[in-house]
Formats: C-alpha cells, sequence, structure tokens
C-alpha cells in the first residue's frame, strides 16, 4: 500500500481500514486490514473522488467521496460527469457496494446523518434526500432546499432545516414538509437562528430582519427589523431571561418579546491594521477555544443528528461536559457562537479605546461595559478559553498573558 492518508479502527479495534490516495488524489482506494497486519479484503475497493466521510456500521459501511471534474474541459469533462458527491454502502466482509444504484446527489454533500432506518443526506447547492440501508429511498422525492444548508436538526414536529435563503421543518418518514410554507428570505449573507422556549416559537434573524416562526403551526412573522450600525447584520440570536439579544461583531441589540428595542450597543472597529493577525469573519472578536475531550466527543458524534435546543441550552451542555455530543450541524452553530462569546453572561467587543486598541467587555443583559482591556500591539492575537473564563494574548515580543475575564 502506498499514500495513505488516513486510517480508522472499528469499535473492537481489531479492524483497521486505511485510505489511498490514487491518480494524483482524483480518486481513493480502500484497504481493510487486521492486527496482524494481514489484508482482510481480497481486493481493495477502489472510490471514485476524495473520501469526505466515512462511517462504519453493523450492517456495512457508509462512503462519501467528493468528484471534482471543474478542471477538465470538452470530451474529457462531458465523459466524467458534473462535480458531486457520490454515496456508497460498501460490505464490511469484502468491500463490495451492496447498493445496485446510489442515490443521485446533484451537488456535495453538506450534511451526512446515520439514523436507525437509513441514512439522511443534505446538499449544499440544496436538497434533502434519505435512503434506507438496503439502498431505497424513503423520500417520495428529494426535498427542494435553499443552497447552503446551515443547520439541520431534529425536533419535536420533525426535521428542521435552516439555509441561506430558506427554512421549513419535514416529516423524516416521508420528507413532506410540515409548514405549509417554507419561511423564504433574499439569499442571506449572515443566518441565525434560536428556539424561544417561553413563547414556542423560531427565531431566525436574515439580514437585517428577524422572523418568527410559531412551532406548532408554522405561521411567520416579522418579530423586528434590525439597524445595526457600521453595515453590520446581525450574526447571532439568543434567547435571554430579559428578551431576545442579537449580536454582530460590534454591535449588541436587546429586544423585549414584541420586537421592541430595549437597548443598542455600538462599538467602532479599529484601523484595518489592527485586523492584521486575527482570524477573519466573526471569530475576529475571539477565537474560542475548548478542551481536547470536546472535539474528540464531536468528532465520534459528527454523523449524528442532535436535537436543536436554544443558545443557552446548547451552552450549557458544552460546560457541563456534553462536548457538542448534539451532531456536526449543531457543532457548527456552537463553534459560531463560542466566536464572539467569551462567557456565558458577557461579550468581547474588539474596538479603539482611549489608550489604544482593545477589548470592551459588554453584559449580555444590560449592555453595560464592565471591563476594557488594553492590547498595545498593531495586530493582536488572542484566543479567549470561554470554559475557564481566561483570555490568551500574545505579544509582539511572543510574551504571552492571561487575564482573568471574569473579574
Amino acid at each position: 500500500m502506498k499514500n495513505i492518508n488516513w486510517m480508522v479502527a472499528d469499535n473492537t479495534e481489531k479492524e483497521i481500514y486505511a485510505f489511498e490516495s490514487v491518480n494524483n488524489g482524483r480518486n481513493t482506494k480502500i484497504h481493510k486490514i487486521g492486527t496482524n497486519g494481514s489484508q482482510l479484503w481480497k481486493d481493495e475497493q477502489k472510490v471514485k473522488g476524495t473520501i469526505s466521510n466515512f462511517e462504519i456500521l453493523p450492517n456495512g459501511l457508509a462512503v462519501v467521496s467528493n468528484v471534482d471534474n471543474s478542471g477538465k474541459k470538452g470530451l474529457m469533462k462531458l465523459a466524467s460527469g458534473r462535480s458531486e458527491s457520490k454515496i456508497a454502502f460498501l460490505s464490511a466482509t469484502n468491500g463490495e457496494d451492496l447498493w445496485d444504484k446510489a442515490p443521485k446527489t446533484k451537488g456535495y454533500v453538506q450534511h451526512f446523518y446515520i439514523m436507525d432506518d437509513g441514512i439522511l443526506f443534505g446538499i449544499y447547492e440544496g436538497g434533502i434526500n434519505k435512503i434506507s440501508y438496503e439502498g431505497k429511498t424513503l423520500f417520495k422525492k428529494p426535498l427542494k432546499t435553499g443552497e447552503n444548508i446551515l443547520t439541520m436538526a431534529d425536533t419535536p414536529q420533525g426535521l428542521i432545516y435552516i439555509t441561506s435563503e430558506d427554512a421549513n421543518i419535514v416529516n423524516l418518514q416521508n420528507g413532506e414538509q410540515v409548514w405549509k410554507k417554507p419561511l423564504k428570505y433574499r439569499r442571506a449573507d449572515a443566518v441565525s437562528s434560536a428556539y424561544d422556549s417561553k413563547n414556542t416559537r423560531y427565531l431566525i434573524s436574515a439580514d437585517d430582519e428577524l422572523f418568527a416562526v410559531d412551532a406548532n403551526s408554522g405561521e411567520v412573522s416579522t418579530l423586528a427589523e434590525c439597524d445595526f450600525d457600521g453595515k453590520e447584520d446581525p450574526t447571532q440570536v439568543e434567547v435571554r431571561d430579559g428578551g431576545i439579544l442579537l449580536t454582530s461583531d460590534q454591535n449588541m441589540m436587546l429586544l423585549d418579546w414584541q420586537g421592541g428595542k430595549s437597548w443598542h450597543e455600538y462599538y467602532r472597529a479599529p484601523g484595518k491594521s489592527a485586523f492584521g493577525a486575527i482570524i477573519a469573519g466573526v471569530t475576529a472578536v475571539a477565537a474560542a477555544a475548548t478542551s481536547a475531550a470536546a472535539y474528540n466527543a464531536a468528532n465520534q458524534n459528527r454523523n449524528k443528528l442532535g436535537n436543536y435546543t436554544d443558545r443557552g441550552e446548547r451552552y450549557a451542555d458544552l460546560g457541563g461536559g456534553m462536548a457538542m455530543a448534539s451532531g456536526a450541524s449543531v457543532a457548527e452553530m456552537l463553534k459560531r457562537f463560542k466566536a464572539t462569546a467569551a462567557t456565558k453572561n458577557n461579550q468581547f467587543v474588539l474596538t479603539k479605546l482611549d489608550d489604544g486598541v482593545g477589548l470592551v467587555k459588554l453584559n449580555k443583559d444590560s449592555g453595560a461595559k464592565e471591563k476594557e482591556i488594553v492590547l498595545k500591539d498593531k495586530k493582536p492575537e488572542y484566543q479567549v478559553d470561554e470554559i475557564a473564563g481566561i483570555l490568551y494574548y500574545k505579544a509582539d515580543n511572543n510574551s504571552i498573558f492571561a487575564y482573568n475575564l471574569n473579574k
């Protein structure tokens, strides 16, 4: 075997699957090896594309591979087909494909969940489908969705999905929509959501509007229009005891339960030079770090469909050691949430202070400024350990300083 990219063992740790890159990385060979080094399959299994997901199941091996034909031209492009993901289900005994006909994806698999009755998957270009372990589609027809599925999670009413263009809840047995009409909005650069258990509704922020969707009836209403300063749109929604908190890099706004504005705080961003070494996007405020155990647990549960809970409950789950065990899509939401939140009750905003560039610590319930931390360097690099409440800051002289954010 040559060019082995990675290996994974089964739960017994007596069988190992090895993945070999071939044809300059365009395709993959899968080998099965015993603990004594012997090959357990007579022939390796050849898979078109590069492996993006692999799950060892009692009844077989679920494999997702990505085929990229974007660089091909003319007859070669026609012969090779479109760029898309391929899904296969292989025999653990000999590696042969157990499905006579693989499901058509017509795009790249963005979400991939193992369920009791089959495999549920969502496509980046739009679309959700479900296939049984025998290779039969379980939905009457693939569900059409908007592009870029940000969230897929389980709710009492069914599967909720949120994309950059629309949102709805789907019956997981037949793929039919639960809400009479999907919530649709123009393609948004920033989409975030939360569940308001007090009022039994989903809150979805898309660009400068906050929508409320009744969890029982599916009725949609516009709760508020958010006029953030600095040409920003809300990137986070959080349900607090006193209302609904909307945040972005430089803005914080608390709404009452009817959508009225309780308060709004804005801190102007520092000059571009101050952002030179900071991670781009929402992580510019704070690149949060969690324990290695949390990432390990998240990896083990990456293909498990999680329950959709409000942001506060997800935060409590993480801090209590449940470590993102709610699946890949909710883990991604958690990751975005942590990007601007150092602690459960405070947010840090990078801005220009009287003594230079620094962070202001804001209370999420009142908007009050509780602390200032001056970062002397023009290109600050820092990370926040939100569980311990410690900010680590690397200065130009390669010294590392630690600030207790809870004091």
